[in-house]
């Protein structure tokens, strides 16, 4: 592979050479554009012609697409020796929801499933974009790490104005406009509850913001503890942002997420680190408990509460309705994103996957997930870098504490969420390659 020669130091952290020393644009500069256009631009702006795909990011994610045909037509790959597994997987998934889509158009459907389910195959086909330009893109593991960072800087900044948001009571987003664009109106960024403002920066929704916080927190970890040449205010200011803007969410999911996430990263985190982020956790709730009052026993209400309040409810109460539904259509299921619920809520998207691709959908999904978890823990074990073997679990514990959190909201119906998800796939299933590229003879 070219451009992959470079010079180590002694921390094993590479100073890339001037054959790595790219000017031009290339898959990081793409997906730090579609990072931008994801989180920068508030998720209730869509161009009005376009409807529910009317938005930037699944825009650039559709000219990422056609940018990867374009180069794969040009210059096929050769076969590999040994296949990538978050490559495979992801194929599969994506074919699979194809699949469903074309027997649900063989089926008939009305005109207004038939939009949702052509806007669906859009949105799928953004995703699949954006994959596969960080799986075959990210070609070295400079610009491995560039992207990463970049990626916590978007986690990080999230967190700021989601803090910001909390502290103030005030959105600070709703108000902004852009020409061509109109307000869908689904828009949510500062939510009450329990007395206390639940912050989303600007995603449209609490829950898709801690699905942002979830994937980027055990990433600025992996960043703090390896990125060892960066001065340690720039190392460890993004994770501690974005930590206490965990514990501020008022996000029963967000705090789960992030406990999986950590749980994972912790085999991985030196000794002397363990120590010091306990006595941090027990200073942090101190902290809050004295400026923030009353905010502990909401947080553990939230979890002593959980059997009686509606939210838990609700999702319980449609897992019987959800797979009664999916009996319909067992296998592909009805189609992707032709669901329209009326009455019954469906926040949990492995109970919607499994209406709108069926078993083999939801099976495909896991395979995706695990093929990434795997990937991560493969470069933490085989990477030739003190830095990759943390960066590998890192990513293995984003991709686990983002997952998690399909379980207790429709994910895929949220744009940041969603994009985050397949985008740390990806970067995921290139941080493998590379290792591979490296460490081969």
């Amino acid at each position: 592979m070219s451009g992959t020669m470079m010079d180590w130091t002694g921390t094993g952290t590479p100073i890339p050479s001037a054959a790595t020393r790219r000017t031009g644009v290339d898959a990081v500069t793409f997906l730090t554009i579609y990072l931008i256009l994801l989180c920068a631009i508030p998720s209730y702006l869509t161009i009005p012609a376009l409807g529910s795909v009317g938005r930037l990011s699944i825009l650039w994610g559709l000219v990422g697409f056609v940018w990867w045909a374009f180069v794969r037509i040009k210059n096929p790959l050769p076969m590999p020796s040994r296949p990538a597994g978050v490559k495979i997987a992801a194929w599969t998934f994506f074919g699979v929801m194809f699949l469903s889509y074309a027997v649900a158009q063989l089926q008939g459907l009305t005109s207004e499933a038939a939009t949702t389910a052509d806007s669906g195959l859009l949105r799928l086909l953004s995703w699949l974009g954006v994959m596969l330009v960080a799986l075959e893109g990210i070609d070295t593991s400079w610009r491995q790490l560039i992207m990463i960072r970049r990626v916590v800087l978007a986690g990080a900044l999230m967190a700021a104005l989601g803090l910001v948001q909390f502290v103030t009571g005030q959105s600070f987003v709703v108000a902004l406009s852009l020409p061509g664009f109109v307000d869908t109106g689904h828009f949510e960024s500062v939510i009450d509850r329990g007395g206390f403002a639940r912050s989303a920066a600007t995603a449209s929704h609490p829950l898709e913001y801690g699905t942002m916080l979830c994937i980027t927190l055990p990433l600025g970890l992996g960043l703090a503890l390896s990125d060892v040449r960066r001065h340690w205010f720039l190392r460890w200011a993004p994770p501690l942002v974005i930590f206490v803007a965990v514990a501020l969410s008022m996000s029963r999911s967000a705090l789960i997420g992030v406990v999986v996430g950590l749980v994972l990263l912790a085999p991985v985190v030196p000794a002397r680190y363990r120590l010091r982020a306990a006595v941090f956790g027990a200073a942090l709730l101190v902290g809050i408990s004295a400026t923030v009052p009353g905010m502990i026993g909401t947080i553990r209400g939230m979890f002593n509460g959980i059997g009686t309040d509606a939210s838990t409810t609700s999702r319980t109460d449609s897992a019987d309705n959800a797979i009664q539904i999916a009996l319909r259509d067992p296998w592909v299921g009805q189609g992707f994103g032709t669901f329209v619920p009326t009455e019954l809520i469906m926040d949990n998207q492995m109970l919607l996957l499994l209406i709108e691709g069926g078993v083999l959908g939801v099976a495909a999904f896991l395979a995706l997930i695990g093929a990434a978890l795997i990937a991560g823990w493969r470069v933490g074990r085989t990477a030739i870098t003190p830095r990759d073997r943390t960066l590998g679990p890192a990513l293995a514990a984003g991709v686990a504490a983002g997952s998690v959190t399909l379980l207790f909201f429709d994910g895929f119906a949220f744009p940041i969420a969603a994009s985050m998800l397949f985008l740390v796939y990806g970067i995921a299933g290139a941080a493998l390659s590379v290792t591979r590229a490296e460490t081969s003879p």
